[in-house]
């Protein structure tokens, strides 16, 4: 047998021994790594609990260090309980049901609540203030999680301004306490309702209140007003309440902090109103400062052009409407910036023209029918960002024909001239003219001949072409120099036509030749079909799409000053695309629509329309219509215009009160805004009126009732009135809501 020496390994002993070391090893430092971690973990947990609540403290702190009028602190003992006020929490008898720190700040309050529950939660509310109570039920938001307990003390509140704050923090095992000792800027009195609007301020004798003087401002802008100088014997106070001299002179959006610091609402309109000053320890003595408003309030833009033809140049001029923009230190003035915010791709964009006008040119492709909108806004508006995201501007919006339109009417004779475009030809010529006539729907401009429209009108001579190059033209007997061009009384006035006139031109010479010729379009015009428009005599009568006006009368919102109850209203009538020239041809109506013996209406001069109503005679509600047949002088044909009409809708009442129709005052109604109109928005406001009801025996008598009424707006000028019998808002019997733009007030939930 072989054997081999000096073989290299480790034997099963060795290997064993190292496996022994590795493992002692390996567990050391596995040890030493969940230590480390667990370690870790638990200075992580403290440190996050420790900046909750430290925010936690500041936020209540920012709360408190602004406070103007009082501070309260309190306890409920369960959920029903009312608060009972103390000065600290020795005060409170143990376990409450919750605690509350309110600061009151004028129309304003701030409470941090803790509920003794076990969710170890605080709360933030933000409450309105009406003479020293909080009102509303607001959202409790949290502020922080973790809190086992709170304590205020306001020991120290009125002597040395300080309010000393504590609360215990839990999360796990891990606790931390925190506190907080918070100097009040102004000088406040502690758990004290009574005298909330004068709340009594130690100091001297106070004589005057030296303010700055006037300041101009934007809206958004903010700005803060240097200290008042308070003088007078001793040592008076030089605290201040600031606040505005009068609630109805600013918007609501436009605020003054205690500190003296003013911001201008975004929406902001008044031209001028003054910030009041008033010393808290003499509330007879004040200063008023002066607050002028620098504002774009209107942007106006017009032009001189009727028609918008492909390749035609116009321009449009600006005005601006202010308050005190002399006064502007932003540079912006009264200066515009220039968009095409609609056809931009059929537009060309000139410039400024050396009179400041704006001026365009429109694109030779530029289809008929385009819509270009030109918008100026103000750029004083965009530096300060007011009145919203779309800031003051001003619009011009035109419709491009592919023709141009408004010169012609019809029974009107046209004379060309170089007005028109047209030149005379440079040679002794003769001449032929002819007359195309084409008809389409309204504003379609899809094209039809209309065929020998003259042969029936008996005006011009000539003889209309069946065959050749001029075939569908009518050759008009008018060889003068100057080429004219009359438009037929017989045309269909509910259809558009297109007028296409050419001009062959030719020159003679003594032998019959014709060494010079000329043959082009001299005129393109479309009378419009007859459009009717309507004005009223009534300043509530809206007209919609100038086709046709709306009446609204409530028979209680009339004069009863006698038995004779007759009202008169009348609506006049045009052709507003004056398709008729009134030189030759007149348009006629014929009123359609039937009579009562309440209401009635008659033809004045065949344009306008009288509407009376005699209100001691309506009895019931209802609508009434009345629209026009029109004729034309020598026309053949009559055309009823149902869609352009005045209707007359006749209500008894606009409001439902005990199973009674009644009247009040809808918000575009003239007695509106002395009656019911309010400026806030979100706030209730309370209002006394008289509500008129029809007397159910004696039609001709109206009966009024006093109520007392809750109004509220919203955002979207939404009105809401609850209606109560009684000044203390007992027993409400109505709950109604009325938008801008409706007449009737919508009955709602009574809940």
């Amino acid at each position: 047998m072989l054997m081999w020496k000096d073989q290299k390994g480790f034997t099963l002993v060795e290997l064993i021994v190292v496996i022994a070391i590795i493992s002692i090893v390996s567990v050391s430092i596995v040890g030493f790594m969940v230590t480390g971690s667990k370690s870790y973990a638990a200075s992580s947990s403290e440190t996050n609990l420790q900046k909750e609540a430290q925010i936690a403290m500041n936020q209540i702190s920012d709360l408190i260090i602004d406070t103007s009028k009082v501070v309260t602190y309190s306890y409920q003992a369960d959920a029903s309980d009312s608060e009972h006020f103390v000065i600290k929490d020795s005060e409170i008898p143990a376990d409450p049901y919750s605690k509350r720190l309110c600061m009151y700040n004028g129309a304003k309050a701030y409470e941090v609540i803790w509920k003794n529950d076990g969710s170890n939660k605080l709360y933030y509310a933000e409450y309105g203030v009406t003479d020293g109570a909080k009102t509303g039920t607001p959202t409790e938001y949290l502020l922080s999680e973790y809190v086992t307990s709170f304590q205020a003390d306001l020991t120290d509140l009125e002597k040395k301004r300080v309010v000393q704050l504590s609360a215990d923090f839990e999360k796990g095992e891990r606790k931390y306490r925190a506190s907080n000792n918070v100097t009040i800027r102004n000088k406040v009195v502690v758990n004290n309702l009574v005298d909330y609007e004068d709340p009594t301020i130690p100091g001297g004798t106070v004589d005057t209140i030296t303010v700055q003087g006037p300041v101009y401002l934007a809206p958004n802008e903010s700005y803060t007003f240097a200290k008042p100088l308070i003088s007078g014997t001793g040592a008076p106070s030089q605290e201040v309440i600031w606040s505005f001299e009068k609630d109805g002179d600013h918007n609501s959006d436009t605020t003054i902090d205690q500190n003296g610091k003013i911001t201008i609402g975004r929406t902001e309109t008044h031209s001028s109103f003054r910030v009041k000053v008033t010393s808290k320890a003499d509330n007879t003595k004040t200063g008023l400062i002066p607050v002028n408003l620098v504002r774009i309030n209107k942007v106006t833009l017009t032009t001189d052009n009727s028609n918008f033809v492909p390749e035609q140049t116009f321009t449009v001029s600006s005005s601006v409407e202010d308050y005190n923009i002399g006064f502007d230190q932003t540079g912006k003035g009264k200066g515009l910036n220039w968009k095409i915010v609609a056809g931009e791709t059929f537009i060309d964009d000139l410039g400024v023209t050396s009179d400041g006008r704006h001026s365009y040119r429109i694109k030779k492709d530029c289809v008929n029918g385009s819509k270009i909108r030109i918008r100026a806004t103000s750029s004083h508006s965009m530096h300060w960002d007011y009145p919203n995201d779309s800031h003051i501007y001003g619009e011009l919006e035109v419709m491009v024909s592919s023709v141009s339109g408004g010169k012609l009417g019809i029974g009107d004779e046209f004379t060309i001239g170089t007005d028109d475009g047209y030149q005379s030809p440079d040679f002794n010529a003769t001449f032929e003219r002819y007359i195309k006539i084409e008809s389409s729907e309204a504003n379609r401009n899809v094209w039809t001949n209309v065929g020998n429209i003259y042969e029936h009108d008996g005006y011009f001579t000539g003889t209309y072409q069946t065959s050749g190059e001029f075939a569908g033209w009518y050759k008009i007997n008018n060889a003068d120099s100057v080429p004219k061009l009359f438009v037929p009384q017989t045309l269909n006035l509910d259809l558009d036509h297109k007028f296409t006139m050419r001009e062959v031109a030719t020159e003679r010479d003594v032998y019959g030749r014709e060494p010079r010729k000329r043959d082009m379009i001299i005129l393109e015009e479309v009378v419009r079909r007859v459009k009717l428009g309507f004005t009223s005599t009534d300043p509530l009568a809206p007209v919609i799409d100038a086709d046709h006006v709306d009446l609204h009368s409530y028979i209680l919102d009339r004069t009863w000053n006698s038995k004779t109850g007759w009202h008169d209203f009348s609506a006049e009538l045009s052709d507003v695309a004056k398709a008729v020239s009134g030189r030759r041809a007149r348009l006629h109506y014929k009123w359609n629509g039937e009579n009562h013996d309440f209401l009635y209406c008659t033809g004045q001069n065949d344009v306008k329309l009288e509407i009376k109503v005699d209100t001691n005679k309506v009895a019931e509600a209802g609508t009434y219509r009345y629209w026009p047949t029109m004729t034309i002088d020598n026309g053949n044909n009559s055309y009823d215009r149902p869609e352009s009409y005045v209707e007359w809708k006749v209500d008894v009442g606009n409001i439902d009160i005990l199973k009674k129709e009644g009247f009040i005052p809808y918000p575009t109604h003239p007695d509106f805004a002395g009656k019911l109109a309010i400026e806030e928005v979100d706030q209730a406001v309370r209002k006394e009126i008289d509500i008129l009801f029809r007397n159910d025996t004696e039609k001709q008598k109206v009966d009024s009732t006093h109520y007392y009424l809750l109004v509220t707006k919203d955002e979207n000028e939404t009105y809401t009135v609850q209606v109560f019998e009684d000044p203390n808002r007992g027993n409400r019997i109505g709950n109604y809501r009325c938008k801008a733009s409706e007449t009737k007030w919508t009955k709602i939930s009574n809940d």
